[in-house]
């Protein structure tokens, strides 16, 4: 996956950026997009913290096996979310990603309510398209700027 952003309104702010990862959609790369954005992070100077609020735990496991201490993982209660970062942003971390579970919920809406920025991942499939719908209404609600971030592409994909 390759990335490119002209952050510099970013950098301008002081405060712990607060990015929730979001899409409706299973398998469309929420996870890996918010490991490898805390690892750039982290090569980049800056302190990430990871918060995995999905069931199916992916991003704890590749956490937990990775052989580095950073980007590091903050394991709360979902009810102590707001608190966490509240603590991580004391401490003068710079990023915090959260990965979401693939569903409309209010759990996700209570997440984006918390996000500076979301980011919703989109596999270039019809699948994908058709189901990013119902993420962008939610975000929309929520009154939060958001970014689409195309995953899974390949070079000569004719869709």
């Amino acid at each position: 996956m390759i990335l490119s952003c002209n952050c510099s309104f970013i950098e301008r702010l002081s405060f712990m950026k607060t990015i929730v990862i979001a899409s409706q959609k299973g398998g469309s790369g929420k996870t890996m997009l918010a490991a490898h954005l805390a690892v750039e992070a982290e090569r980049a100077g800056d302190t990430a913290w990871l918060i995995d609020t999905d069931r199916q735990a992916t991003l704890s496991l590749w956490h937990e096996r990775r052989k580095v201490d950073t980007p590091q993982r903050l394991d709360v209660p979902f009810a102590r979310i707001a608190d966490g970062l509240a603590t991580l942003a004391a401490n003068d971390a710079a990023y915090c990603f959260i990965d979401t579970s693939p569903t409309i919920s209010d759990q996700n809406t209570a997440l984006l309510d918390l996000a500076d920025l979301v980011l919703i991942p989109v596999r270039p499939s019809p699948s994908d398209l058709w189901a990013v719908a119902e993420t962008v209404e939610q975000v929309k609600d929520a009154g939060k700027p958001f970014i689409f971030v195309i995953t899974q592409a390949k070079q000569q994909a004719s869709i």
